[in-house]
């Protein structure tokens, strides 16, 4: 599936006090359906189709509810019982996925570098010299560094 590119109303929607059916309580609770929506898919090699909303909740779930919510339908009765849950989970995995991939920057107290370029410039830092010593222990210190000695 390349993307949602259309989608139509049928006659089968619910609407307004048909979204709702009444529990042996007395609550009122959304009426879990899907039943009068289609919608028109782009496929990878061109062709369009139109799809029931049953099927294309069940294969793509966050990919219709990302476009109900785009489009504005998503207050719908056939979308107002799972689209917001579809949201949440879609957030909870990304930030799950999130946390397990920390970038870590020091390791057992020492600065890891990132890349080639870091790694010089940590080299660079490590190799300043402290302010407290003397101008003779400085040139010292300097040769050693530039001459290897």
């Amino acid at each position: 599936m390349d993307g949602i590119i259309g989608h139509k109303k049928n006659d089968h929607a619910l609407e307004g006090d048909d979204a709702f059916v009444v529990t042996r309580r007395g609550q009122r609770k959304l009426r879990q359906t899907t039943r009068g929506w289609d919608f028109q898919v782009q496929w990878r090699d061109g062709t369009t189709q139109w799809i029931p909303l049953k099927d294309l909740k069940e294969s793509n779930p966050v990919d219709v509810a990302e476009y109900a919510v785009a489009r504005g339908i998503a207050d719908e009765p056939a979308f107002r019982w799972w689209v917001p849950y579809t949201l949440k989970k879609r957030d909870r995995i990304i930030a799950a996925v999130n946390s397990r991939v920390k970038v870590r920057t020091h390791k057992y107290g020492i600065e890891v570098p990132t890349s080639v370029e870091h790694a010089y410039e940590i080299d660079i830092r490590g190799m300043a010299i402290p302010i407290g010593l003397t101008q003779s222990r400085r040139r010292c210190i300097t040769s050693r560094l530039h001459f290897g000695s």
